[in-house]
């Protein structure tokens, strides 16, 4: 397989990526602070976890009183974490299949996006496909 044509391959996994941001699992874990007693106040806390490939959790808190969605709230600040991180992968991946359609492709900077890549939440997948790509790619010197 030359570049151009693993370029392209990388490039239909960021745009799917893009097209739908939800395709992964999130595991989603709420756990709600009750206010204490001693508090003269009715909100109540909540910590939402988000597992990212089975070992990097997102965290994110909230405070909200009584009468409002804790889960919603904290949900939609795990929504925006998750869809940030997405978008952040779908962009590295772009930019791998840019270097891959230069001239002479730098193999210094693919591997070094695939390494930031692999050190990341990315689904095992990606990883794998991605990998499998680069090793059939032939990098010429300059």
């Amino acid at each position: 397989m030359n570049a151009s044509e693993a370029s392209g391959l990388i490039e239909a996994i960021a745009d799917s990526l893009e097209r739908e941001p939800d395709q992964f699992y999130l595991d989603l874990r709420v756990n709600v602070i009750e206010p204490d007693a001693r508090n003269s106040g009715f909100a109540s806390g909540s910590d939402v976890t988000g597992i990212k490939k089975d070992h990097e959790p997102a965290t994110v808190r909230s405070l909200a009183t009584r009468e409002s969605s804790d889960v919603k709230i904290a949900r939609a600040a795990t929504d925006m974490v998750e869809r940030a991180s997405v978008f952040d992968l779908a962009d590295r991946l772009r930019q791998m299949a840019l270097e891959l359609r230069a001239t002479v492709p730098d193999q210094a900077r693919v591997d070094t996006l695939f390494q930031s890549i692999e050190q990341s939440w990315a689904p095992d997948v990606i990883i794998s496909v991605i990998s499998k790509l680069l090793s059939t790619v032939s990098f010429r010197q300059a």
